[in-house]
């Protein structure tokens, strides 16, 4: 008898130093019955119900500890008590308990096990360790937030750049660079069945010299706006330079309807337009290129359409020339001859320099 009570009294002594030791630690700990009845619990779950230990014991887990779902809002159910005591455990979960227009972000812990001394085999008890990570969750949210708006002003610099690189700003009509995307996505698929229209405004810059670039620009925004009546469903209008249309037909035209479009182009500019209370006349020259399987380079076409553009110029202005590969060898390569004859004397030139200074020294 007297073992007993020496047995039982350092059970006590070791239950309330343990008691005494989980009551100084931050984490809530509750302990539940298998009815998820609290049993036990540290001081730490007191402060965290607001409610006194009395309070807590005896009552059921989801009575003194509701809990929302990781979203904040709706009803989290079932209870991580009971997931324990279903032996779903051990687990973790974030979740918000609600005081009020309070809601603290917690993390739980769980786990289950036989208290058989109590019990029996057969009965579990769950015990929950809790944490508050409300600044955490807060600085997380926070950052999460930060986030998303530089990822939306990102994509919405992105929309901007693609859109200066893309789009002429004066006109609205697609760029030199979206043009040169369009004959790139047909030549990479092997297809060649294409048009381009290269259009030059003869002197336009008598407009710019004589009235100012300001009637200069509404002028172009009216010729790009009648240009645009010529355009199909698949077609694309560019502006490339100053003065300089180029149209991209989706299709091999033909003799015949070549023909009559490019008739149909010059013969919208018999009108006036009517700019800054002005009526000016304007005409066209056009060079033609067709999709070619020779060339594989989009810069390739378009130059080939720019060549012949030039070769309508210099014959008569606001007439059209089709381009055939006589024109950009009589272009191109006496020009390249050129460049070679005049950087191969400047070279020349400054091997001599070089040679003579060096005597100098």
């Amino acid at each position: 008898m007297e073992n007993l009570t020496r047995l039982i009294s350092e059970l006590r002594s070791t239950l309330t130093r343990v008691e005494k030791i989980l009551g100084t630690i931050d984490e809530a700990i509750v302990w539940t019955d298998p009815d998820g009845r609290i049993f036990w619990c540290n001081s730490a779950f007191d402060r965290l119900v607001k409610q006194p230990r009395i309070l807590n014991l005896g009552s059921l887990i989801q009575d003194s500890l509701p809990l929302l779902n990781s979203d904040l809002t709706s009803v989290c159910n079932p209870h991580p008590a009971f997931l324990a005591l279903s032996k779903d455990s051990p687990g973790t979960g974030v979740y918000g308990f609600r005081q009020g227009e309070t809601i603290t972000v917690i993390e739980i812990s769980w786990a289950a096990f036989q208290p058989e001394a109590v019990y029996g085999e057969q009965d579990l008890s769950a015990v929950l360790v809790i944490r508050d990570i409300t600044e955490r969750y807060q600085a997380q949210t926070a950052l999460k937030e930060a986030n998303l708006r530089l990822e939306e002003r990102v994509k919405q610099r992105t929309q901007e750049l693609e859109t200066m690189i893309f789009q002429d700003a004066l006109t609205q009509l697609p760029s030199r660079a979206s043009l040169l995307k369009k004959i790139t996505e047909f030549v990479n698929s092997k297809n060649f069945e294409f048009t381009l229209l290269y259009l030059d405004c003869d002197q336009f810059k008598l407009v710019n010299g004589s009235l100012g670039f300001e009637v200069g620009n509404q002028l172009l925004a009216a010729i790009a706006q009648r240009l645009q009546a010529h355009l199909g469903p698949e077609d694309l209008l560019a502006r490339i330079g100053e003065d300089e249309f180029c149209f991209f037909m989706a299709s091999w035209l033909e003799k015949n309807t070549l023909s009559r479009l490019l008739d149909k182009i010059r013969q919208s500019f018999t009108l006036p337009f009517e700019v800054a209370n002005c009526e000016i006349f304007m005409t066209v020259s056009i060079g033609v290129a067709q999709g070619d399987k020779i060339y594989t380079s989009p810069e390739e076409f378009l130059q080939n359409a720019d060549i012949s553009m030039y070769r309508a110029k210099k014959k008569e202005r606001g007439s059209y020339q089709i381009f055939d590969h006589k024109m950009r060898q009589e272009i191109i390569d006496p020009t390249f001859r050129r460049f070679m004859e005049d950087n191969s004397i400047s070279g020349k030139e400054n091997r001599v320099k070089l040679k003579l200074a060096d005597e100098s020294q």
